[in-house]
């Protein structure tokens, strides 16, 4: 959680009195005018936002409506003189201001409007934490009882969560909203008939009515996430998951280009890359087709998924591959090969990243059925060597 305090205004004489007056008691930094702050709001987090309401070339509400955008939960803090007064009370609403002073501004009144902002930033910041890890929690929980029912999915909503965490990060937008929306994009398929969802596991042809159903899983998959609280951003996402940069497709409504979510953008791009390398084209090649469809696929987000490529490699990094017997089967590791019983029957398929869950399933699924041994896996992240199973 960071501590530090930005202070911003084109007169040099003045940030050097802030460093002189409260350089002792904050953590606080200084830039000559927005744009400057604006780089270092880019560069690095800050809790709180000190700015001066006048300021040539952007004003203060035009430099903290920026630096929302950038550093969401930094504390704003607006002085300003008695003659911009309309301007000043309109930063509260505009720039979301959290407390404006009137110059001249005596130390000890800044000094306590800084540690208003710090302690308001630290349950800003503390809400959010709880209410993600409550939530991760709960989706963790979610996808993984999902996990055991269609093992193929789980792992390919895996790789879309990597791969969106990294296209945030690219584009850099906070990465949170994008990982959920990506993870939870087709969780509307427990609401389908089961046999439709098998005929979609095994790529069997799919009658009218069925594909229409097949298309309206956005919808189901945003409806069962709505009374979720502070999810309403995922949920928008993974509603237009399918619309295209155009306009058209599902939803059908005016938004497009920009106007649709970026998560959502960014989460259509992803799937519309893994179909093409499932279909056995290199990423390169599959980015390149997406390039040559500007009109359904954001040029600036396919841009970036050349970040993703390695995710797409499928190469180990990690302890492997091992060969272990059930008993030594354990969080963390992922499957280099099939878990199938002696008769060929799929339990879990390749690239299955193992939770407690499917450890729990295995075993008691092996108490009624004999399984192939030993099973081949590998660590990720640990160095290490072939191991005999045991």
């Amino acid at each position: 959680m960071s501590d530090l305090i930005l202070a911003v205004d084109d007169e040099p004489m003045v940030l050097r009195a802030y460093q002189r007056s409260l350089g002792d008691q904050f953590n606080l930094r200084t830039a000559e005018g927005p744009i400057a702050a604006l780089e270092m709001l880019e560069a690095e987090e800050y809790a709180v936002i000190l700015t001066d309401l006048k300021m040539p070339g952007m004003d203060g509400i035009d430099f903290l409506q920026g630096a929302r955008t950038l550093r969401p939960d930094a504390v704003r803090l607006m002085i300003s003189g008695h003659a911009d007064m309309g301007d000043a009370l309109n930063s509260i609403n505009e720039a979301g201001v959290f407390r404006l002073m009137l110059k001249p501004c005596p130390t000890e009144k800044v000094a306590e409007a800084l540690n208003a902002g710090l302690e308001q930033y630290r349950l800003i910041t503390a809400e959010r934490q709880l209410l993600e890890s409550t939530l991760n929690g709960a989706i963790h929980t979610l996808t993984d009882i999902l996990s055991l029912l269609d093992s193929e999915a789980y792992g390919q909503a895996q790789l879309r969560r990597g791969m969106a965490r990294k296209l945030a990060l690219e584009l850099k937008q906070a990465p949170w909203n994008f990982e959920m929306a990506a993870q939870l994009a087709d969780i509307g398929r427990a609401s389908l008939p089961t046999a439709l969802n098998e005929k979609i596991k095994n790529e069997q042809p799919l009658s009218e009515a069925e594909t229409h159903m097949l298309e309206q899983v956005p919808e189901f998959s945003s409806n069962l996430l709505q009374r979720i609280p502070r999810l309403e951003s995922v949920t928008e996402a993974i509603l237009y998951q399918d619309k295209h940069f155009d306009g058209t497709g599902f939803p059908k409504d005016a938004l497009a280009n920009e106007q649709i979510p970026i998560a959502a953008r960014v989460l259509h791009a992803i799937k519309a890359l893994l179909a093409l390398t499932a279909q056995g084209n290199s990423p390169e090649d599959a980015i390149s087709f997406l390039k040559r469809e500007p009109k359904r696929y954001d040029p600036a987000i396919v841009r970036a998924l050349y970040a993703c490529i390695h995710l797409l490699r499928k190469k180990s990094t990690g302890t492997g591959p091992l060969e272990i017997k059930l008993h030594k089967l354990a969080e963390g590791m992922v499957l280099l090969k099939d878990i199938r019983t002696t008769s060929g029957m799929m339990v879990l398929p390749t690239e299955t990243r193992i939770t407690q869950l499917h450890v729990q399933r295995i075993r008691n699924f092996a108490q009624f059925n004999r399984l192939e041994e030993p099973f081949l896996v590998e660590i990720p992240g640990q160095a290490g060597t072939v191991s005999n199973s045991a």
